[in-house]
């Protein structure tokens, strides 16, 4: 067996060498020295369409996952009968799952670093999420369990759950679409550091509350949470335990 790329090369990737290292919702992630391989489920129905695949490879940016490419698998004995095929068009590329760049986590902690660590995230990671709505992508799933802290940062990982939206010729509609994108988007990053608050503190503090009442009955949410966190020499120090 080996793995084919959407061009029908083989890949570079001693499988026997991969070792699991995680596992998603219907999917085994493996190492491979420097490169991640998600490989998904037979029976999952969470495979990222080729087209939002490949623009989200050209997203360059430190706190997105580096794509590289979709992977098949195939009987190396029936590659060519494969080709053939698929040539001939009588057959499609059908992912198994697809490389990135491996990231090493760091066990940080970025509640109880210097605030100016996590406003420094937040700002880049709206950069990021706007600039994902400019190409009509709707970020979801957003969760501590799909990023990794390192030392230079937030990164955010498994896009498996995000939607291509088709954006308007027309540059009014167009724009109307990408700025609900942008708020849709920037909700997800709330959301995000909801989940980093109640992974490391719980579900029993003050700013769950204050974070839901964010998202109700704020314009600008993210806007408000950096106003709070520039109060505090830690983002820890906003958190109040209820009696």
């Amino acid at each position: 067996m080996g793995l084919y790329n959407r061009n029908l090369d083989r890949m570079n990737i001693n499988v026997g060498q991969a070792h699991i290292i995680g596992q998603g919702c219907n999917a085994l992630i493996f190492r491979y020295h420097d490169i991640i391989l998600k490989r998904y489920g037979v029976y999952t129905e969470n495979f990222i369409a080729a087209k939002l695949f490949e623009i989200l490879a050209r997203i360059n940016n430190p706190h997105f996952i580096k794509l590289y490419d979709l992977f098949t698998i195939i009987d190396d004995k029936k590659y060519d009968e494969f080709k053939h095929r698929c040539l001939a068009g009588k057959s499609k590329f059908s992912a198994s799952g697809y490389t990135a760049k491996y990231y090493q986590a760091s066990g940080l902690n970025p509640l109880e670093e210097n605030t100016a660590f996590l406003l420094k995230n937040i700002d880049e990671l709206r950069e990021l999420f706007d600039l994902l709505a400019t190409y009509g992508i709707s970020v979801s799933d957003v969760k501590l369990e799909n990023s990794i802290i390192t030392e230079n940062g937030i990164v955010i990982i498994d896009p498996d759950y995000y939607d291509l939206i088709k954006l308007s010729d027309n540059p009014i509609e167009r724009e109307k679409t990408i700025s609900k994108l942008k708020r849709k988007n920037r909700s997800e990053l709330v959301r995000y550091l909801l989940t980093l608050y109640r992974r490391y503190y719980g579900d029993e503090t003050e700013v769950l509350n204050y974070f839901i009442y964010l998202g109700l009955e704020s314009t600008d949410p993210l806007e408000e949470i950096e106003k709070r966190l520039r109060q505090a020499e830690k983002p820890s120090q906003i958190i109040h335990k209820r009696v």
